[in-house]
């Protein structure tokens, strides 16, 4: 099995794929989609109501995503997540922090 079979395997057990949760960009590096993501690196975040630390993010999900969301934000960010919370609408915000100094 090539690598590419395999990822193409494991990447089938999640609902959500990584540009799902995180965005997606194009060779030039130019952004095609936000994924999940309210806020990036340097912005504001319209849920936690801070600026974003460096190379962090704010994601929403819905309850039922949450397991493929913190997976692929591990995935991306080396790490756990710092802030969580429960929205008013029964969705989830999470603070995922790059963790690979």
């Amino acid at each position: 099995m090539s690598t590419t079979d395999r990822e193409i395997h494991y990447d089938n057990r999640f609902r959500l794929q990584k540009w799902d949760v995180v965005g997606e960009w194009d060779d030039n590096h130019k952004k095609i989609s936000d994924g999940l993501v309210v806020a990036r690196s340097e912005e504001r975040c319209p849920i936690f109501g801070d600026i974003v630390p460096y190379k962090s993010l704010t994601i929403v999900c819905k309850e039922d995503e949450l397991g493929d969301a913190l997976y692929w934000l591990s995935y991306v960010h080396g790490g756990g997540h710092s802030r969580e919370k429960k929205l008013n609408d029964g969705r989830i915000a999470i603070r995922s922090d790059y963790q690979a100094w």
